[in-house]
């Protein structure tokens, strides 16, 4: 998908993914995480990171990890459901249907 986007031409993937601005990792995950929605776009985002951080018994020298947060989304349902309805990519489909080649 990445090497897609990188020689994508059209106007809305080079202004917002720009991957020569970006050093990209490849990560590999034995399962399927797809229902999670680890971002910040919207303020529902925030409401949920929030919970999260409150929610989460951590020290403050130690980083909260994928699985604490995963546990603690799937122990808290209501939490999940904040921003679980939010499309995902929303704005990027939106302006790839308005888009025009770059020239």
């Amino acid at each position: 998908i990445l090497e897609n986007l990188k020689n994508d031409e059209s106007e809305s993937v080079r202004r917002s993914v720009a991957p020569e601005r970006f050093k990209i990792a490849v990560m590999e995950n034995g399962t399927d995480d797809s229902r999670f929605r680890f971002t910040l776009d919207e303020p529902r985002d925030f409401e949920v990171i929030e919970a999260i951080i409150s929610g989460i018994n951590s020290r403050a020298d130690r980083p909260i990890t994928s699985a604490q947060v995963k546990a603690f989304l799937e122990a808290h349902p209501e939490i999940f459901r904040i921003n679980a309805k939010i499309v995902r990519n929303e704005g990027l489909k939106k302006s790839l249907k308005e888009d025009k080649p770059l020239s």
